[in-house]
């Protein structure tokens, strides 16, 4: 439904917005002996090591479920959602592909700004789809 907050994106989003500030370094998150900043994927290519943690694709698989549920045409969003949604897409997927960026997100503050994009996206994606 447009304009509110469904029953599955409110399940999602704190699931979401916790994943995305153990995949930033901003907290460290242990269940049951599992940490959440652990490596689930690692490749190596010309001497540089990207590794995908488990929070990572947590985040992702967050975010695809919010846009699966709400249907969302992107065609009817502004732009300023638009740009919300895709720098959130981006600070989900690139740092692990992007050494700048990831060496960027280790600072705390900048790890803060880059979980608040990231949920204002989320947010964004849930109530207006």
């Amino acid at each position: 439904m447009q304009g509110k907050f469904d029953l599955d994106d409110v399940v999602v989003s704190p699931l979401f917005v916790l994943s995305s500030a153990i995949a930033t370094g901003l907290i460290s998150f242990t269940l049951l002996g599992f940490d959440f900043a652990s490596t689930a994927l690692q490749f190596t290519s010309d001497g540089y090591k990207t590794t995908i943690s488990y929070a990572s694709i947590i985040s992702v698989l967050a975010l695809l479920a919010a846009y699966a549920s709400n249907r969302k045409d992107l065609s009817q969003m502004t732009n300023v959602e638009r740009w919300i949604l895709f720098a959130t897409i981006g600070l989900v997927i690139a740092p692990p592909f992007m050494p700048v960026l990831d060496g960027l997100l280790t600072n705390k503050l900048a790890g803060l700004v880059a979980v608040v994009i990231q949920a204002g996206g989320f947010y964004s994606l849930s109530y207006t789809g």
